[in-house]
């Protein structure tokens, strides 16, 4: 996997064999080894440097790549529910209730899924959109 980022982090971090120059910027006997983009399946997870040779200090299968979040969903399940309660407090005064509950329960079903488990997080917050878009809907008053 190569690095999306402008400037590669672990490629930043480590330096040469030699540790006098940074990575990628070699300029000893070595550097015809130490400058090489290496192939994808031997490169680091960045794909800058060699397995071997990365020390970048990052996990090679967790290489972080600066500019770059790493997507858990979090933050886009939070504005979901964030806009579903408040869309609770336009419903009558007698159903609130009744809606805050439903929101509740729907986000909590799913509250033990894994934070890597990527495409049903995506599907989930595009049924919560679709949903949310319906039940903002003045004409639809009660839940139960």
């Amino acid at each position: 996997m190569a690095c999306a980022a402008a400037e590669c982090v672990c490629a930043k971090r480590s330096t040469c064999s030699c540790g006098k120059q940074a990575a990628l910027h070699c300029n000893c006997e070595k550097a015809p080894v130490e400058n090489a983009v290496p192939p994808t399946e031997s490169a680091c997870a960045c794909g800058k440097r060699l397995k071997s040779l990365c020390n970048c200090g990052v996990a090679e299968n967790a290489c972080h790549r600066e500019g770059e979040t790493d997507f858990t969903g979090t933050i886009e399940v939070l504005k979901l529910y964030r806009s579903c309660m408040r869309a609770v407090r336009t419903k009558p005064v007698e159903n609130q209730e009744h809606w805050r509950l439903y929101v509740r329960e729907e986000f909590g079903k799913h509250r033990k899924l894994p934070k890597k488990s990527f495409s049903v997080i995506e599907h989930l917050l595009r049924v919560g959109h679709r949903r949310y878009e319906m039940y903002s809907n003045p004409n639809i008053k009660d839940i139960h």
